[in-house]
């Protein structure tokens, strides 16, 4: 369960935790024991509201800059409004050797992202592992 009570999911018990804190955002990110996938929830409250347009960019800044460490490395090969109004994102990286998806929205003042990445070759390994963890997606 997230610390501001915006989530809560299961992930796998052998998979490492980590928690990281800056200005404005926290992240819980969970990644497998070989390092071939994570599951990671970014949390970032400035205190503004968000317009879906501006959520959007922010989501495609952070996949760029977190995730490729600032290369601008990512393509969004898939974007779908959910039914429960969040957003999907398919991407991969242009260079090659991981992908992801990444669900993000908005609450009040808060953007929520939660991502799942996966090493080339390793997806049919992890789905599974991260289908699970969206089943079990509520807010508490």
């Amino acid at each position: 369960t997230d610390q501001n009570g915006l989530f809560q999911f299961d992930f796998p018990l052998a998979w490492t935790y980590a928690y990281e804190e800056a200005e404005n955002t926290y992240s819980d990110t969970f990644t497998s024991p070989d390092g071939n996938s994570l599951i990671q929830n970014i949390t970032y409250d400035d205190g503004t509201t968000w317009s879906k347009s501006s959520a959007g960019q922010l989501a495609l800044a952070l996949l760029n800059q977190v995730y490729t460490n600032g290369a601008n490395d990512i393509k969004i090969t898939g974007d779908k409004v959910q039914p429960d109004g969040s957003e999907r994102l398919t991407w991969e990286s242009r260079s090659g050797g991981f992908s992801g998806i990444s669900f993000f929205e908005t609450r009040g003042t808060s953007f929520l992202m939660l991502s799942w990445l996966v090493n080339e070759g390793y997806e049919d390994v992890y789905g599974p592992v991260f289908d699970g963890t969206l089943a079990s997606y509520a807010i508490p």
